[in-house]
């Protein structure tokens, strides 16, 4: 698959709705341990190594932090599953080296001159909001 930038783009997603029932796709194995091992995949294979410098600390930090404070609430198999997922980015450096060579072969331009077209700098509160009901109801964004 590609990535393409456009501007006027939208996505719909089908969260909660009969085509997509919570009990079938939003298992704490696809939303946590996925969803980090994704996540933390994706800037790994497509930042620049300066970007990824700061932003994989930053992300593991905020990862770390949640599998944490799930686990202070008792809710074990959460912060399993966040674990898992950080644990299998460390496990498979050859599949990440790999998949990050590949991007980076691909990169049509540097990300220097296409950050400014995609990247919003929100105020901390914004991420600090997030972070506060990631922790509190275990909810993203």
């Amino acid at each position: 698959w590609e990535v393409w930038y456009l501007p006027g783009a939208r996505s719909w997603h089908a969260f909660g709705t009969v085509l997509k029932p919570k009990a079938d796709y939003y298992t704490f194995e696809r939303i946590h341990y996925r969803g980090t091992r994704n996540y933390l995949t994706l800037l790994i294979s497509n930042l620049s190594g300066v970007r990824l410098g700061y932003v994989m600390p930053l992300q593991l930090g905020d990862s770390s932090l949640a599998a944490f404070s799930f686990f202070m609430r008792g809710q074990v198999p959460q912060t399993w599953h966040i674990l898992r997922g950080i644990w299998w980015v460390f496990s498979h450096p050859r599949v990440l080296a790999q998949k990050r060579a590949r991007a980076q072969r691909l990169r049509q331009g540097s990300e220097q001159a296409f950050w400014p077209h995609i990247a919003r700098t929100p105020k901390w509160g914004y991420y600090g909001g997030r972070l506060w009901r990631y922790i509190i109801q275990g909810l993203h964004g």
